[in-house]
């Protein structure tokens, strides 16, 4: 079966990707929208057969500090992976790649079996450990009723959920104006746990922009008497609500915000219709306590989700400087500490 690489207009692009589970919204056109706002060259094209197009990429240009490749988070998205249609976008991805003058092509699925695994290695792809995205995740099912989801919780979580409300604590969904709320939270957040929120200049503002353009995301925010305590930006796209990121005042650590803050944004999203609450980032079963999510993994299940885990990771060397750039970035290996409470 002959299939091609053509440019996809967005209303295609987006219809493919809400069809599929556990929408990614990473290969959405707006996230496209938002990577080239930070000034990330972005290349977005279709798969299509018999004129129809049955598979979306979206890949943003990445220049790192030893390095530069095309990303692909959450893809390609295909409605079924074939061998042609692997080959052809390999032969895609190595244009672009020459034609940019990048090291690499790092595609990175949520989900692939062994034998679509075996046909990237057979057109040389390496399998690798290095995730952007975080490897595991915590899927809520909204289905269930909020009674349902209250017994799925934690006996602690359930009763720190409650105990919270019965405090005064209030979460509201908040607007534009309330993301300097939610960079002041995340500085202090930074400081207390030691990491450094090191992203483009206006990354936050210029992400809620232009997602809300798109009704792609959301703000809450936690507070107690007017003082924001703890405020988390939620993404809506396809079934799946994913709780992307968080940030907690050092302020009245003892009235548990988050708790409400989590619990408010579950129950938004399932009155808005969404399947699946994704509470973004957990460590493996078997990890380490250093692992860099770690320290939020007890946190996030305490809420009745499930684990799920993604696909490896698999890399297109496309010039000599990737086996130095991959020494290198096995040899930092940094710990990254994103947003936890």
């Amino acid at each position: 079966m002959g299939f091609k690489i053509e440019p996809i207009n967005k209303e295609e692009q987006d219809k493919i990707l809400t069809s599929t589970s556990h929408s990614p919204f990473l290969q959405s056109h707006a996230w496209g929208e938002f990577q080239e706002k930070i000034g990330r060259k972005t290349h977005i094209f279709g798969v299509f057969s018999k004129e129809k197009p049955v598979g979306v990429v979206s890949a943003f240009q990445v220049q790192a500090r030893f390095n530069s490749y095309l990303y692909v988070p959450w893809g390609p998205v295909l409605n079924k992976w074939e061998k042609g249609m692997v080959e052809e976008l390999s032969v895609n991805f190595r244009s672009i790649a020459k034609n940019e003058k990048l090291d690499f092509i790092r595609l990175e699925p949520r989900v692939m079996g062994e034998s679509e695994a075996a046909t990237l290695e057979k057109i040389g792809f390496k399998k690798t450990r290095s995730f952007t995205q975080p490897e595991c995740t915590a899927i809520l099912d909204l289905s269930k009723s909020e009674e349902e989801l209250l017994s799925s919780m934690s006996p602690s979580t359930r009763y720190n959920v409650h105990n919270v409300e019965r405090k005064g604590v209030k979460v509201r969904q908040g607007d534009g104006q309330d993301i300097e709320v939610f960079e002041k939270l995340l500085t202090q957040t930074a400081e207390r746990h030691k990491f450094t929120v090191d992203i483009h200049p206006g990354y936050y503002k210029k992400q809620y922009e232009t997602l809300k353009e798109e009704n792609m995301m959301g703000i809450f925010v936690a507070e107690f008497e007017k003082e924001p305590l703890a405020a988390a930006l939620v993404t809506f796209f396809g079934d799946t609500a994913t709780y992307l990121y968080a940030a907690s005042s050092r302020s009245q650590p003892k009235l548990r915000a988050p708790y409400l803050l989590i619990w408010k944004s579950i129950k938004e999203s399932k009155k808005r219709g969404y399947k699946y609450f994704d509470f973004w980032g957990i460590a493996p079963k078997d990890a380490s306590p250093s692992h860099s999510w770690a320290g939020v993994t007890n946190f996030k299940m305490s809420f009745g989700g499930e684990r799920v885990c993604y696909a490896p990771v698999f890399d297109l060397p496309t010039s000599n400087k990737y086996l130095l750039s991959k020494f290198i970035e096995i040899s930092r290996r940094p710990v990254r500490k994103i947003l936890k409470f």
